[in-house]
Order: C-alpha cells, then structure tokens, then sequence
C-alpha cells in the first residue's frame, strides 16, 4: 500500500511538470502564432503597396502615351497593352485586399474566440499563404 502511494505521488509530480510544461509550451505557440499573423499581415500589406505602385506606373505610361498626340498604330497598340497590363494587376489587387480583409476577419474571430473560451482549440485552416497568389503577375 506505501509502495502505491509512492507511485501515486511520483505520477502527481510528473503530472503537475507536463501540465506546467505545456501551459509553457502554449503560451510560446500562442506568441509565434501572432507574430506570424503579424508578418503576414506586414506581407500582404507590402504586396498591396506593390500593386498600387505598379498601376499607378501603368496609369502614368498610358497618360504620357496619350498626351503624346501620336496616333500611330503601335501607340495605341502599346496603349491597349498597358491598360490591360493594368486591369490584371487592379484584380490581384482586388483579390490582395479580399485576402487581407479575410485575415483581418479571422484575426478578429480567433481574439473573439480566446476571449470567449480560452481553452478552445483555434482552427488553423483559415491562414492564406502569403505566396499562394505568386505564380501571376509582378510576383513571378
């Protein structure tokens, strides 16, 4: 019977170790988990100012092009070009953006979620990979 409580008092120790060892070992997860939300949040927002800033270039191309008067073939062409060229980086804009607003909204759900029951296993499947969308486009 002490032989038993020997072994009853060894396991409550290990037992009170693990659990400290993973309250530890959760806090640190719940650290990298948001300073990886923050860097995708930082990535995504650079990817958003790249896009701007590669319309606003197209933008100021066709202007010049169409101030220059000339109405040659190949100006209009090139014209017609660039104002395609700037359509598709308006959508991966479009889509950056929907990206961001669903991280933000995610971001939202998840602090909802800690606050509400800090025990609950958050879900993971709602983080966009901030290179999923680099097969287009200025990314490539």
């Amino acid at each position: 019977m002490e032989r038993v409580k020997q072994e009853l008092d060894v396991m409550k120790a290990r037992l009170s170790s693990t659990q400290l060892s993973l309250a530890e070992k959760e806090g640190h997860l719940t650290a990298l988990r948001a300073e990886r939300r923050k860097h995708l949040e930082e990535v995504l927002e650079m990817k958003q100012e790249a896009l701007l800033a590669a319309i606003s270039e197209k933008d100021a191309n066709i202007a010049l092009l169409e101030l220059s008067s000339s109405k040659k073939k190949k100006t209009q062409e090139e014209v017609a070009s660039l104002k395609r060229e700037k359509d598709s980086l308006v959508q991966q804009l479009k889509q950056q953006t929907q990206n961001r607003m669903k991280l933000m909204a995610d971001n939202y759900e998840d602090e909802h979620l800690k606050v509400s029951s800090p025990n609950a296993e958050l879900p993971n499947n709602h983080k966009p990979s901030p290179d999923q969308d680099d097969e287009e486009g200025i990314w490539a």
